[in-house]
């Protein structure tokens, strides 16, 4: 058996959870460039990695060809209404909440 205390761990998984599928999900899909790997080839001893434009996921979801147009137009009306600004500040507010149920102790390193 374990003898750790699981109520505040549980409490910040929920609240994690929600954050995921509430704000976070969007922001990330919507808002947030990455890049996809397009080639990789090997020159010599190093690695040559050749990249994409970045793009968010909602930008290759509407440039590819399989996807339907009934889906397109549902998709593009997504963005409109949501604003990535309140979005982030909801998220700083839900990460507030879960950084503020954990307690910190002389073992654990902060990065600033």
């Amino acid at each position: 058996t374990s003898s750790r205390k699981t109520g505040p761990m549980l409490a910040n998984c929920s609240v994690t959870t929600a954050l995921i599928r509430s704000n976070s999900c969007p922001f990330q899909k919507l808002f947030c460039p990455s890049l996809k790997l397009k080639e990789k080839r090997r020159d010599g001893a190093k690695y040559v990695r050749r990249h994409h434009p970045p793009q968010t996921p909602y930008q290759r979801v509407m440039d590819h060809p399989a996807i339907p147009d009934d889906i397109k137009t549902a998709l593009r009306e997504q963005p409109a209404e949501l604003n990535p600004f309140t979005i982030r500040a909801a998220i700083e507010a839900q990460l507030k909440i879960i950084f503020s149920n954990i307690s910190v102790t002389s073992i654990v390193r902060h990065r600033f």
